[in-house]
């Protein structure tokens, strides 16, 4: 089983770079033979745009990088509320990577602090942790069912719902709701897997910030830290925007001070 073909892919732009470089790290660090599996980047070169200079900076963590410049007009065209939502649109890309038998799909405001392996191995069509059923789309496993669906109806009926907002109001939440609402879940034929928040240790307003457990020690059992959260701005949405950790002025806390810990050693290493 541990034979399949293995694709790590996130979603990238010049602003997000940084975190890109030091998550890559991170999971180089801590998931073992993890240079020996594929490493796909998405990319559009309108709206979620990469440098060829930043390129070559994510060739230096991980030289057998793949970057996909995708080409899907309703990604071009969704009616949504905030413009800097529109790359996680590159996030449904994830479910149509036919050449492969699982693909983990992260985020790159995430930091791996621990093996994450066994979750890529767990049953079921789908792996990702959320909350009822909604699933947070910053890390999650798909599986061959999905991935080799011929038609591949699951990525269809995705883009079909992107399309279905230029009928009603704009869509805030764009990636959850394509993947949530579609019918991936609804037509009781995927096989959800909700393993451990441990995977997905989310955002300041999930308590990342203190990322300790209840008896105020750091969480041991954590697997990936995610700065998850809003970004809108203060007077759009009457929340403050939460800070991601290569901001210059982060929110301080014990998870900011491992990712500095892991981006100081990552530049020394590439140095």
């Amino acid at each position: 089983m541990k034979n399949k073909k293995v694709l790590f892919t996130s979603i990238c732009n010049d602003p997000f770079v940084e975190g890109e470089m030091v998550m890559l790290y991170s999971m180089k660090k801590n998931i073992p033979n993890f240079l020996e599996h594929s490493h796909k980047i998405f990319y559009n070169d309108v709206f979620c745009k990469l440098s060829d200079e930043n390129k070559e900076k994510i060739r230096k963590i991980i030289p057998n990088m793949q970057f996909d410049n995708i080409q899907q007009p309703s990604y071009d065209t969704a009616n949504i509320v905030f413009e800097h939502g529109r790359p996680p649109l590159l996030t449904l890309e994830a479910f149509r990577q036919s050449e492969y038998d699982i693909v983990c799909k992260f985020d790159n405001d995430m930091l791996c602090v621990d093996d994450i392996t066994d979750v890529l191995y767990v049953d079921g069509d789908l792996v990702g942790c959320g909350v009822g059923e909604t699933m947070n789309c910053g890390f999650f496993v798909v599986n061959d069912k999905i991935l080799k669906a011929t038609p591949n109806h699951y990525y269809s009926g995705m883009i079909k719902m992107i399309d279905s907002w230029k009928n009603g109001p704009a869509e805030r939440m764009n990636d959850q709701t394509a993947i949530n609402k579609s019918g991936v879940f609804q037509n009781g034929s995927i096989v959800w897997n909700h393993p451990s928040d441990d995977y997905n240790v989310r955002g300041q307003a999930y308590g990342l910030l203190d990322y300790t457990g209840k008896n105020g020690k750091t969480r041991p059992t954590a697997k990936i830290l995610h700065w998850s959260g809003y970004m809108h701005s203060l007077a759009v949405t009457g929340k403050n925007p939460l800070s991601k950790p290569w901001d210059e002025n982060p929110v301080g806390c014990h998870a900011q001070t491992l990712w500095e810990k892991y981006r100081d050693e990552m530049y020394e290493e590439l140095r």
